[in-house]
């Protein structure tokens, strides 16, 4: 799924060779507002898996959101997006999730 990732240091991300040159976006919770500081760090990927059994008890496909924001959270890439009564989350398809 695609995503506008801030992500500097997957090996994946576009602008991961000059993470160094960057304050990288940590503490990221889905639904919160980036900095300008940091737009030239999201660049689109396409990377993201689900995390949430919901879409398959809502019976609803990940691919019909907008997954506008993925950055590091709490050890991890995240993403979310909310619906009528839910909230469901993503996450990098390039990390290892460990719940």
């Amino acid at each position: 799924m695609k995503t506008k990732c801030y992500c500097l240091y997957c090996t994946r991300h576009p602008l991961h060779d000059k993470r160094d040159n960057f304050n990288v976006l940590t503490g990221y919770e889905p639904g919160q507002y980036i900095s300008a500081e940091f737009n030239i760090q999201g660049k689109e990927v396409d990377c993201l898996s689900p995390l949430s059994d919901a879409f398959i008890e809502l019976d609803i496909k990940a691919e019909d959101f907008e997954w506008k924001v993925t950055a590091y959270g709490d050890g991890s890439a995240i993403t979310g997006v909310e619906g009528v009564g839910f909230t469901l989350f993503a996450g990098c398809g390039n990390e290892t999730f460990v719940e």
